[in-house]
């Protein structure tokens, strides 16, 4: 941003330069056109000044230098007036994105704490089944589903539940709960 106003600042001193050049070398440089290029003092009527003489070649062409920075100068706060309204759109959607991803992290706060709940409950009706019936219910389980179960039951209960399970599935528990250790 701040290179394209150097850009137009300098092509603004540069044009001005031009002008001054140009008026220099025709003769037409003075106090009163200075006042009058600066806004200064407002053009005489025509009528009371001489007959107006016709532009030349070099003033056509800095005319229409004029015109084409004018026309650029357009161009570019255009264009900028989109980026700004890009860069509020973008803000615009990125709060939107923090607010769901926010509403997201809330949910799966509030599902892990459900999980937990979950995870706790099963834990306390295996310490009340009957060991050989609790052992059954943790075979059955994926070995990483049950290795988040059994440390929250008592250490006397899960002896006793591993004693009853078969040798396969109480190795696989056994194998995911070391790897938890680890």
């Amino acid at each position: 941003m701040m290179r394209v106003v150097l850009i137009i600042v300098a092509a603004v001193v540069v044009f001005v330069g031009t002008i001054a050049a140009a008026l220099a070398l025709a003769g037409g440089l003075n106090a009163d056109t200075i006042k009058r290029l600066a806004g200064m003092q407002e053009k005489a009527p025509a009528a009371a000044t001489e007959p107006a003489v016709e532009a030349g070649p070099l003033t056509t062409k800095i005319k229409e230098e004029q015109d084409r920075l004018r026309e650029w100068e357009t161009k570019l706060q255009e264009r900028e007036d989109r980026l700004d309204q890009r860069e509020q759109l973008l803000d615009q959607t990125l709060a939107e994105v923090n607010k769901a991803q926010d509403e997201i992290k809330a949910a799966l706060g509030e599902a892990d704490a459900q999980l937990a709940e979950s995870i706790q409950g099963i834990a306390k009706t295996l310490e009340k089944m009957d060991p050989k019936k609790a052992a059954d219910v943790l075979s059955a389980m994926e070995a990483a589903d049950a290795a988040k179960i059994t440390p929250l039951v008592s250490d006397r209960i899960r002896g006793q539940i591993f004693d009853e399970m078969l040798p396969e599935p109480r190795t696989k528990l056994l194998e995911v709960l070391q790897a938890k250790k680890l």
